[in-house]
């Protein structure tokens, strides 16, 4: 359908069906991994409340979306605690806000202190 305006994609099809398959394999493995571990979360809170911190480890360690993690949550009648998510999230920004290697496209460089020697008139760390 789109091969007219888009000829690669005609052209790599098989490519692109093979990297499409892939990341559905993947997303699986994520949403199976996932429920799994919230499971293990909800037999062991008796509160039925998901701590912030849980969900966002599901969400940034693991990849599992939070919206599933409140559906899933809810359809088990526990609530998560989404304050705690946000507080780990905006901790999370802020690392990565602090990161040298981030403030510099992802490379980390060494800059030592150099100073003036005036006896080698040479700069010397």
């Amino acid at each position: 359908m789109m091969g007219d305006v888009y000829p690669e994609l005609r052209d790599r099809r098989s490519v692109i069906e093979a990297i499409t398959r892939e990341e559905e394999n993947s997303f699986r493995d994520v949403l199976i991994r996932g429920m799994r571990m919230l499971d293990d979360e909800m037999a062991k809170r008796p509160d039925r409340m998901i701590p912030g911190e849980v969900a966002f480890r599901l969400y940034d360690t693991y990849g599992f979306p939070f919206d599933l993690t409140r559906v899933i949550a809810s359809a088990n009648q526990f609530t998560v605690d989404e304050a705690g998510f946000e507080t780990s999230m905006n901790e999370q920004r802020r690392r990565a806000d602090d990161d040298p290697c981030r403030r510099r496209g992802g490379l980390a460089v060494y800059q030592p202190q150099l100073r003036h020697d005036p006896a080698h008139r040479a700069l010397v760390q």
